[in-house]
């Protein structure tokens, strides 16, 4: 998993870099996201990075740098403070049920980030309309 982990941070920064997707001063890697999203991708990192955060980066370019941009100014969600946000967005936005069921990690990080994506945090889980989708 650590290859796999690494591999997909590296890919994380190149998008971010390719697509100049907010400031890059306060961004680093995450290991405890990084091996989350190894599991919620369930794919290897290229792949996954070329068939799901690509398209959605390109998709949503101005809302995601609206909200990094944000986010640099007043702190919304400490994982855009890592690399490996920028997939959990994704995946928050394209599969939400599974990041629930996945995250071991602070509930109140889950739920600013959620916010975000507009994606319902209220047990079941109910979906809102997404920005990302809107």
């Amino acid at each position: 998993m650590s290859r796999s982990r690494q591999r997909l941070g590296q890919l994380l920064e190149e998008t971010f870099d390719r697509y100049r997707i907010g400031p890059r001063g306060r961004l680093q890697h995450s290991r405890r996201l990084g091996n989350l999203l190894v599991r919620l991708y369930d794919e290897d990192p290229e792949r996954a990075i070329r068939k799901h955060v690509v398209p959605f980066v390109e998709r949503e370019r101005e809302l995601l740098q609206r909200i990094y941009d944000s986010h640099s100014q007043v702190p919304l969600a400490l994982c855009l403070d890592e690399y490996e946000g920028l997939a959990l967005l994704e995946r928050l936005s394209t599969d939400p049920e599974r990041v629930y069921a996945e995250w071991h990690l602070d509930p109140e990080e889950l739920e600013n980030l959620a916010n975000l994506a507009g994606v319902s945090v209220r047990r079941p889980w109910g979906l809102s309309p997404s920005v990302f989708q809107a």
